[in-house]
């Protein structure tokens, strides 16, 4: 009703970029529906991390720019869902070292970059071993115990991650690269409006202790409900993730909370290995 007041030139930006987002969508569900049937095919456990589930929080008419998928499988599988990715015609684009066990080569994409594949239309997508990437990974993925049915606008199922897990994911990944799209705030607060009632807040509370992601989650949360729900209040499940004065303090100032509201300005990344410092993961383990 208000796009009468837009001008001409901006419509036809928005009209092109929404028609961008169309044609990705489409190249991305027919990825989807090839890799899955690949991996399936060879029998190899994976989730969908993000993507379709998350459409389903927009209008019908509203399509959530994506530009890739990402999967999550077994680090056993490292052999085999490469290689049937392949076969479906998905060609890897990361430069791995040679010569690397699979123990090393799970570290160097958690340090570095994710195993990613290109197919023949653009359409690209991401294998991870770790929901998480910051800080040594981890000895085992916790996520495999809260695995979650998600069901697509489309109808169909997917396997997905847990409703606490991604919400801790999702939180995190926001800060994490620097609260550098407006499109991931929005994804935080609809979802948070949406399964809120639905979430088991103690359970997450300890999922974020546990992956040393409390005082990034809590700030987080608290700057996008801040922004663009001002009225609700944090949960009251989440109190005890509340950090002290100094780490709040701490936290405004390293992540320029001034350039995160402002929205018009260009966020300075603050980059994942000190976002990982400041976590509470022990000095040996920063150290190593």
């Amino acid at each position: 009703g208000h796009l009468g007041a837009v001008p001409a030139a901006e419509r036809a930006r928005l009209d092109e970029s929404r028609a961008q987002a169309r044609d990705m969508q489409s190249r991305l569900d027919a990825a989807l529906a090839h890799c899955t049937n690949a991996l399936d095919a060879v029998a190899v456990e994976h989730v969908l991390v993000k993507g379709p589930t998350l459409q389903a929080l927009y209008p019908d008419d509203v399509v959530r720019a994506a530009g890739d998928l990402d999967f999550l499988v077994h680090e056993e599988d490292l052999g085999a869902a490469p290689a049937a990715l392949g076969r479906a015609g998905f060609a890897l684009q990361t430069p791995v070292p040679e010569g690397l066990t699979t123990a090393e080569t799970v570290r160097y994409c958690h340090t570095f970059e994710q195993l990613c594949f290109l197919g023949d239309d653009g359409a690209e997508v991401e294998l991870h071993f770790r929901l998480h990437n910051y800080g040594p990974p981890s000895v085992r993925e916790p996520l495999w115990d809260s695995v979650a049915c998600w069901r697509a606008a489309d109808g169909s199922a997917r396997a997905g991650v847990g409703l606490e897990e991604l919400f801790l994911y999702l939180v995190s990944h926001l800060n994490l690269h620097a609260f550098g799209r407006i499109l991931w705030y929005y994804d935080v607060a609809e979802f948070y409006g949406t399964w809120r009632r639905h979430i088991d807040w103690a359970s997450l509370a300890r999922m974020a202790v546990e992956r040393r992601l409390g005082v990034s989650f809590y700030q987080t949360l608290h700057w996008t409900v801040e922004l663009l729900w001002p009225e609700w209040d944090l949960e009251p499940g989440l109190d005890p993730l509340r950090p002290s004065a100094l780490r709040r303090a701490t936290f405004d100032r390293l992540w320029r909370r001034d350039e995160v509201f402002a929205l018009a300005s260009w966020i300075r990344p603050f980059d994942a290995s000190r976002y990982y410092l400041l976590g509470g993961d022990s000095p040996l383990r920063k150290a190593a």
